[in-house]
């Protein structure tokens, strides 16, 4: 079945996304995500009326915004290795992602009547995203990753989001496995404070090689996972590679991943300066089809960056 054509690539205005998903679970609901994974909560009703409390509470502010919405799906953390950590067999973690999609799938049911919903299958890095330590080739990166991206498609997302990608090796894998799996793909970078990725190497430079390595093959690009002030630094410089960066989610807070990591308190930063210089650095962009949330953020900071 052919893949249909994305509504926020084709809206005149742009989309928004849901926000910082774990860490509201962590310091809103109190949950204990191992290895900050969501995923396990779809396994108990508690977990997931968690899960459908955050969603609809997103489909509320796009309602009232009269926006469309691109909802991500809790699975970035669900693939081989990190199952496998938690102590849950493949077939455990493919049965996962499908529920995932389709509790998603049962939202965006409810808002047949309201904002246009994406049903967008979320996967994450092999390695830590705030430390890579590790990097891999991309063929291993490929064939990692293409079996969470068929059994996202074949569960019937509309495409599937990379997030908190650190290296280019890795996004071509990934980029590689969708296109063979014929999957709509957005590549979601993160940048540290000087805005450059955590590997060293510029947004610039990885958005160029990943589309020289697959034909251009991502629907778009994205970062996640920065606070505006340092993906202001990574889109500095000019030139044709800046029309494939189409999305952000950032974060509230200005503090680097490291920092971040260590924290034992949530910094959910200012709300409404957030949505201000969100809304500026969109201002920026050739074209801007997806804005929203990542670490640190609930609805309300959504809302002031819509």
């Amino acid at each position: 079945m052919e893949a249909q054509p994305l509504p926020h690539l084709s809206s005149p205005s742009p989309f928004l996304s849901d926000g910082g998903l774990e860490t509201w679970l962590i310091y809103n609901r109190g949950c204990q995500l191992t290895l900050f994974a969501a995923f396990p909560l779809l396994s108990t009703p508690e977990g997931a009326n968690h899960l459908q409390e955050y969603y609809k509470e997103y489909l509320e502010v796009a309602q009232e915004l009269r926006m469309g919405l691109v909802l991500s799906t809790p699975t970035w953390r669900a693939s081989t290795r990190w199952g496998e950590q938690m102590g849950f067999s493949q077939v455990e973690v493919d049965q996962f992602n499908v529920d995932a999609v389709k509790m998603l799938k049962g939202v965006k049911d409810i808002s047949k009547d309201g904002p246009t919903v994406v049903v967008d299958g979320q996967i994450g890095p092999m390695e830590d995203g705030y430390r890579p330590e590790v990097k891999h080739s991309v063929q291993a990166c490929k064939e990692y990753h293409i079996r969470q991206v068929a059994v996202l498609k074949d569960a019937g997302v509309d495409l599937v989001t990379a997030a908190t990608l650190t290296n280019w090796e890795e996004a071509t894998g990934i980029a590689l496995a969708a296109r063979e799996c014929k999957t709509p793909l957005a590549v979601g970078f993160t940048v540290e404070l000087d805005g450059r990725l955590p590997s060293g190497d510029s947004l610039e430079d990885a958005v160029e090689k990943v589309d020289k390595m697959t034909g251009a093959y991502p629907s778009y690009y994205m970062v996640n996972c920065a606070h505006p002030d340092h993906i202001r630094k990574a889109m500095e410089n000019e030139g044709k590679w800046r029309e494939r960066v189409m999305a952000f989610r950032v974060n509230a807070s200005r503090k680097s991943h490291e920092e971040l990591d260590r924290m034992e308190t949530l910094d959910e930063g200012d709300v409404e300066e957030l949505g201000r210089l969100t809304a500026e650095l969109g201002k920026l962009m050739p074209r801007m089809v997806l804005m929203g949330g990542c670490c640190g953020t609930r609805a309300e900071h959504v809302r002031s960056i819509g």
